[in-house]
């Protein structure tokens, strides 16, 4: 008897096994087949996530499913794909030869949105790879050319935070400024980021201070202070160190030294 329901239990798993499989294989097959609506979903999502995991299951699926891609408009999409993960595994020259390769495709298509988005992602490969900052900056603004072309503010936001972070890099005060504050009127537009508020007002103080106009960097202390929570220890970390610098500008050398060590 046991060794009836033994055979018994083995033929049930065995062909429950065989379809799963098949089942697997089938949506496989199916997702092959509509490659195209995979890819190109994968890449919009991946713009609004930028999350890795969703790129690295993209560029498996491709390569898994052995798909040849011959359409340019998807093309340039998975080359672009391709650039970021060089770029994440820190193959900085391959990354810009897969970027370069997209934005032929994608001039071809007149995909503005990918245009811009290449543009944006150079610049940041040559400030990671190489602090080719003035190139980077150059390319930056490239990017929002495109990005203003179809409205796109979301990606402009990214590209005036890269030319903020870039300026201050740079001691370039005035110009950091001037972007940060154009990228707080687009958040401001969209309603979607203030997340990085608080940020560009700490950046904004610390410029001020650089161009010796301590009132105005504390306007915008105060502004930042509006957007930190208790529970942001890093942004905490730079708004102490920026009041530290605005009291040292005032003298006040015992709240200074209290805002250093909160920091």
């Amino acid at each position: 008897m046991s060794n009836y329901k033994s055979l018994h239990s083995f033929i049930v798993n065995f062909f429950l096994c065989i379809t799963s499989l098949l089942a697997q294989n089938n949506e496989i097959d199916n997702n092959a087949k509509n490659y195209k609506k995979v890819i190109v979903g994968n890449y919009y999502s991946f713009q609004k996530t930028e999350d890795p995991r969703l790129l690295d299951k993209t560029l498996q699926f491709i390569k898994l499913n052995k798909i040849e891609v011959k359409e340019d408009s998807i093309k340039s999409k998975v080359y672009y794909l391709e650039g970021v993960n060089n770029l994440l595994l820190k193959r900085y020259d391959k990354a810009e030869y897969f970027f370069l390769k997209s934005f032929e495709l994608a001039q071809i298509t007149n995909d503005y949105l990918l245009m811009g988005t290449i543009y944006n992602s150079r610049g940041v490969n040559l400030v990671i790879s190489k602090k080719e900052y003035q190139k980077a900056e150059e390319l930056y603004k490239k990017a929002i050319v495109y990005y203003e072309k179809i409205n796109e503010l979301t990606q402009q936001i990214d590209s005036y935070y890269n030319l903020t972070k870039n300026s201050v890099t740079r001691k370039k005060w005035e110009k950091s400024i001037e972007y940060a504050k154009k990228c707080i009127e687009l958040i401001h537009e969209e309603k979607n980021r203030t997340e990085g508020l608080k940020r560009l007002y700490i950046f904004i103080a610390d410029s001020y201070l650089e161009l010796k106009q301590p009132e105005k960097a504390f306007e915008n202390l105060k502004i930042a202070e509006n957007y930190i929570l208790l529970t942001d220890s890093y942004e905490n970390s730079l708004l102490n160190k920026v009041y530290a610098k605005y009291y040292e500008h005032q003298n006040n050398y015992v709240e200074a030294l209290k805002r250093y060590k909160k920091s």
